[in-house]
C-alpha cells in the first residue's frame, strides 16, 4: 500500500493509445489481419479471439479497453 496525501489518481504521460498495446506482453503471438490492430474492433483481431476462449483473462482485455477510454 502506498500512502500519497493529496494525490487521487495516476495517470499515464507521454502514451498515445497506439502504443498501451506494446505494453500488454500477453497480447504479443496472437496473430491479427493488421499489424497496426488495436485490438478494439479490428475483423480478424487475435487477441480478441483469444480472450473469447478464454486464454487471455477478460478482466485483463477489459482494463486494457478502460484504459484506451481514459486516453481517448
Amino acid at each position: 500500500m502506498i500512502d500519497t496525501p493529496g494525490i487521487r489518481e495516476f495517470g499515464l504521460w507521454d502514451v498515445t493509445p497506439a502504443e498501451v498495446r506494446l505494453y500488454y506482453r500477453d497480447f504479443a503471438g496472437y496473430a491479427c489481419a493488421f499489424s497496426d490492430c488495436s485490438h478494439t474492433h479490428e475483423p480478424g483481431c487475435g487477441v480478441k479471439v483469444a480472450v473469447e476462449s478464454g486464454e487471455i483473462r477478460e478482466v485483463r482485455y477489459q482494463g486494457y479497453l478502460r484504459i484506451l477510454a481514459t486516453l481517448a
